[in-house]
């Protein structure tokens, strides 16, 4: 049967334990849930469906044992609960007009990204420093990453983070990294010696949290951008990455940064214990 592949337990949901079963519940859908269930996958009787609780990432195997109302049986699957890697990887881009963030948070959220921001630039197209616009964007955001996860079979939420401007995005905590993608070749690494660095090197303290990848806005970094990244070079914990030759939009220089950290780095990093020095 069509549909997602895992489907979201949330706050609108009703998930009661069954007395005295052990990882034994019953689900009454909420409004959302119950539409998707009954008219687009127009549900029966006994159809089964893979289910998850987002916040801790537990995972049931779930079975329609009334239609009216609208009730399954589920089952939870151990192991009970699947952690996050040591190390989550970010996404800090500029908006872009129209629908370019929308299908970049899309692509992000597919890939595995754990976090996204967007970043208040000094030649960013779009303004979001606006809270009262960004909270309008933000609901329809939350939304997008719920359907886009249960596709893709996520069980954990995805951090779509408010946003922010580059001096205060770079004052990281201890333990958080950046790979800074610049238009600007003079004095960057190219993408072979980034994959040198995930392979072969033993260095980033054993701490690190997150791994950021920075996409500027449509006009470029501005010089002044680049002094306040230079603080972090010097401490090792951010390094200037080039795409190469060709010249990109912004939309294309960030699908492929997310495609770069989904699809390669994650890769290094699930490695178990393997830490990392630019």
């Amino acid at each position: 049967m069509a549909g997602p592949k895992l489907f979201w337990i949330d706050d609108d949901d009703r998930l009661t334990p069954v007395e005295g079963e052990l990882d034994h519940y019953l689900l009454l859908p909420g409004r959302e849930l119950n539409q998707h269930l009954t008219k687009s996958l127009r549900a029966k009787m006994g159809d089964s469906f893979p289910f998850c609780r987002p916040e801790d990432r537990t995972r049931f195997s779930g079975k329609i044992i009334s239609l009216s109302p609208l009730t399954l049986d589920l089952s939870q699957i151990h192991p009970m609960r699947r952690t996050n890697p040591a190390t989550l990887l970010g996404i800090a881009l500029a908006p872009i007009k129209g629908d370019g963030f929308t299908s970049i948070l899309g692509q992000a959220i597919m890939s595995g990204i754990h976090r996204v921001r967007p970043l208040l630039t000094d030649r960013s197209v779009v303004d979001w420093g606006d809270s009262s616009r960004w909270e309008t964007k933000s609901s329809r955001f939350r939304t997008l990453i719920r359907e886009k996860s249960q596709l893709a079979g996520r069980s954990d939420r995805m951090i779509l983070e408010p946003p922010i401007s580059i001096s205060s995005f770079l004052d990281l905590p201890p333990g958080e990294s950046v790979i800074w993608f610049d238009e600007d070749q003079a004095g960057t690494r190219d993408l072979k010696s980034l994959l040198e660095i995930f392979q072969h090197s033993s260095g980033f303290s054993r701490g690190l949290s997150c791994l950021w990848g920075m996409v500027g806005p449509e006009g470029g970094w501005s010089s002044s951008e680049r002094q306040i990244a230079q603080g972090m070079e010097v401490q090792g914990r951010l390094i200037r990455v080039s795409l190469g030759d060709l010249t990109y939009s912004a939309e294309a220089a960030a699908f492929a940064v997310v495609s770069l950290f989904g699809l390669v780095l994650s890769s290094f990093l699930e490695t178990e214990n393997k830490t990392f020095s630019f």
